[in-house]
Order: structure tokens, then sequence, then C-alpha cells
């Protein structure tokens, strides 16, 4: 009854801190709280009627715990800020957002994001990760950044598999205008290739490959973009032909 609980370094004077009139805890199993208040240098921010979480381990769907801060470059923000949804054992989605006031205080930074994950061995592993830039919340000022990764057997001996990884941006300067982290700036290639391969028992083998290469700063005056589609290639280790 009447407790607090933080993330805060400091124990004495904490930055900011989370308020519960009543709690209840379930040792490894869950908690239920209410109200929760935000307070940040002991003001007051934000309230939650009611808050529960789960407190064992594996995965389990529910909130993410979000993370609070600001900075001269950005102005306040709370970083994710979101839930996660275990689907069933094979897949999951994490979906998030970072509300970021920005040195104009208009929220010229906030991004929502999505990371969509599956996973069943020996058959399919992969991911999806979508960020949806938000400018100043319009989403005709919008831009957005996918990059995915897929590996798949076809058949259950591992001979045909389909394969790929890459990303796709909505724009050339989506990342150099809207990343905050040193290597989403730098990265200023979109690159994307799928392979579908075929291995027969005597070690012969068909590659197919759709790509694109597509650079996001201008190269002599010219943003290139090049798309191949299909490259086919045939390799044999033996004869092709017996005598």
């Amino acid at each position: 009854a009447r407790g607090d609980f933080s993330t805060c370094d400091s124990l004495e004077n904490q930055h900011y801190y989370f308020y519960v009139r009543r709690m209840a805890m379930k040792p490894n199993q869950s908690m239920v709280a209410k109200p929760v208040v935000l307070d940040i240098a002991d003001v007051p921010i934000a309230i939650l009627p009611l808050m529960a979480a789960p407190l064992g381990t594996g995965r389990r769907s529910g909130l993410l715990t979000p993370k609070f801060g600001g900075d001269q470059s950005l102005g306040f923000y709370i970083e994710n800020l979101g839930a996660y949804w275990a689907i069933n054992d094979y897949m999951d989605l994490t979906a998030s957002g970072d509300l970021i006031e920005g040195e104009k205080g208009t929220f010229d930074r906030t991004v929502a994001k999505s990371l969509f994950r599956y996973n069943k061995r020996y058959t399919l592993d992969g991911q999806l990760d979508y960020r949806w830039y938000l400018k100043e919340f319009d989403p005709d000022r919008s831009g957005w950044d996918l990059h995915f990764n897929h590996a798949q057997r076809l058949t259950p001996d591992g001979r045909t598999t389909l394969s790929g990884q890459g990303s796709f941006v909505s724009t050339n300067d989506v990342r150099q205008s809207n990343g905050i982290d040193r290597e989403t700036v730098l990265d200023q290639q979109a690159n994307a290739t799928l392979t579908f391969r075929h291995q027969w028992r005597n070690n012969a083998s068909l590659n197919v490959t759709a790509s694109q290469e597509r650079k996001l700063v201008p190269v002599n005056d010219e943003l290139p973009l090049r798309r191949q589609l299909p490259d086919l290639s045939f390799s044999s280790g033996g004869a092709l032909f017996d005598p």
C-alpha cells in the first residue's frame, strides 16, 4: 500500500518513479496495481487507473516497459511505449512507439515500430521490421523503412530452399532525415535479394535470384536503382551425361 518503484540510478533523489496506492503481487505469476501515477521530479505527469503485468518467466503477452528521458537535441521523449504479443509457439509481434519532442517541440522525430518474428525448427525462420516515421503526426509527410530476412526449407530433406534479406524505403532521405542512432543515418543503401535454390543428389544445383540495389546518396548527381530479375545459374560437380 502507498509505495513507489523506479529504475532510476539515484536511490535518495529519484528523477522519476511510479507511485501506486494499492498493489497485489503473486510471486512468479502476476502483479495488479491501481491507480499508477508517473511522477517526474515529484510532479505527476500521467495516471493509469489499473495496471496488470505478468511476473513469470518465458514468452508472455503484455505491455512493454517504457523508457523516459530528455536532452537538448531530442527534447523530452518516451521510448518503447507499446505491447508484446506471443501469438503462438512459432511467432510473435512487438508493436511500440517512440514519442520524441524534438528541438522545436513539434514531435517531428516520433516513430511507430512493429517487429514480426517467426521460427519453426527445421522449416522456416525470419522477421519483418517496419518503422513508420511520423513527421508531427502528419501521415502525408511521413516515411517508412522496412527490413526483412527469411530462410525456409521447401522440402523436408533441405535440398530445396527459399531465402532472402534486405530493406525497402519510401524515400531516399528517410533514414538521414529521421534516424536518431548513428547506424541508421549511415546506412545509405536499400538492397534486397531473394533466392530459390534446389540441389540434386549428384551435387548439381540450380539457383534463381531476384535482387535490387538502391543507393540513397547521389553518385555523379544520380541516384542509381538497379533491379535484376531473374538471375539463373546452374552448377554440376560431375559430367552432364553418362558415357
